[in-house]
């Protein structure tokens, strides 16, 4: 005999999976699809990576290159050195603290934009992109450092946050369909 939850009816209230960006639904299964889409992305991420470590370079190089007295450019140096590893420890923080929630896609959106609106007027202009433009050579060390730690602790994991997010809903949600419909998990 046919179990209640296994009939055509029932079929209607199963669980869908959520899209994730970038993975569509191929999460769930993992299959070659989703390690081609996984490898994209890293790749991409590896050039990202690349490209702003050869802005940062010049900047860099630019600094230690330049007609500044010497004193002047070691100072200019350090504090640049100073600044990328203050944003190296904000990306690993925000890494660490990514990878051990699971938030869906659209909680992660809300708490973005709540976290936004929190911030103070003076912060919320130096997200403006003509104000990180000239203020560059206070923000690049930063973003550059940020981005070193950030990028590879968030893609190198065995799921990517917003994977890991919709897969504990997707659990929760069979778990309850299962519940509702008194389906045996085998």
């Amino acid at each position: 005999m046919e179990s209640p939850a296994s009939s055509k009816e029932y079929a209607q209230y199963a669980p869908t999976p959520l899209r994730v960006q970038f993975l569509g639904t191929s999460w769930v299964q993992r299959g070659p699809g989703y390690w081609a889409r996984r490898t994209l992305l890293t790749l991409v991420r590896c050039i990202l990576m690349v490209a702003i470590a050869t802005v940062a370079g010049s900047a860099f190089y630019g600094v230690g290159s330049s007609h500044l007295q010497p004193t002047v450019r070691d100072l200019t140096l350090a504090a640049m050195g100073v600044l990328v590893l203050v944003g190296l420890a904000f990306g690993v923080r925000e890494s660490v603290l990514v990878n051990r929630t699971t938030l869906t896609p659209e909680e992660w959106r809300q708490r973005r934009q709540e976290a936004r609106r929190r911030l103070p007027w003076p912060v919320k202009m130096m997200m403006n992109s003509v104000v990180l433009i000239l203020l560059l050579p206070a923000t690049g060390p930063v973003l550059f450092g940020f981005a070193l730690s950030w990028l590879p602790g968030t893609t190198l994991g065995r799921e990517l946050p917003e994977e890991r997010g919709a897969r504990a809903r997707l659990q929760a949600d069979q778990q309850r369909y299962d519940r509702l419909f008194h389906r045996d998990p085998a």
